[in-house]
């Protein structure tokens, strides 16, 4: 399996060619991204299409143990850190506990009251289709009119058999960014998503 690690600036390099693939079908009048780790994926491909960003949480109930060793995981060596989120990905948990909760985040008042047709839902990766299918049940409730398509840089092909995603760049492959727990950049990329999103 391909290990992607990705920093800042080579994130938003593949952001923008997604966002090229998005265009070339289909024209959003807003972005939504799941928070936390697609915030700059969001921003950037709303900013591509000169078009507001809403956020939606969709948290798994493990996270837990997660949130408690995340400090610690950004010390450990590469390849460790590479065969820890290979055996997270090959143990299926994330399809054992599928529910999500489900909420809407920060909206911007640009976003508020206003009817969207063309919605583009992105995160960072596609592991189950779980997170993409609550959130767009989430989406078609409050925006019923709505055109929803999703949107990741990868996607796993077992996520295919639950839920289709319209737009992504790899395949199964193992994806490490500056929103990942085990990141140097992740704590730059919290404190920024602080200050410029949650305003």
């Amino acid at each position: 399996m391909n290990y992607i690690e990705l920093s800042k600036e080579s994130a938003h390099r593949e952001t923008l060619r997604l966002a090229e693939k998005i265009k070339a079908d289909f024209v959003p009048d807003a972005v939504v991204f799941v928070a936390k780790g697609a915030y700059q994926i969001g921003l950037d491909i709303g900013e591509f299409f000169c078009v507001p960003v809403m956020e939606i949480f969709a948290e798994r109930k493990s996270n837990h143990l997660k949130k408690v060793f995340s400090p610690i995981l950004k010390c450990f060596p590469s390849k460790l850190k590479k065969a820890l989120r290979s055996f997270e990905i090959k143990s299926d948990v994330h399809s054992a506990r599928s529910d999500r909760n489900v909420y809407w985040g920060y909206i911007p008042p640009e976003a508020t009251d206003k009817e969207f047709r063309n919605i583009i839902l992105v995160d960072d990766a596609c592991d189950t289709g779980n997170t993409f299918k609550q959130c767009v049940d989430m989406i078609k409730h409050t925006y019923p009119q709505a055109n929803i398509k999703t949107a990741a840089i990868n996607v796993f092909s077992s996520s295919l058999l639950m839920f289709k995603t319209d737009y992504f760049l790899y395949r199964d492959c193992m994806l490490s960014g500056p929103w990942s727990n085990d990141s140097l950049e992740h704590s730059k990329f919290i404190l920024e998503y602080n200050v410029k999103w949650k305003k």
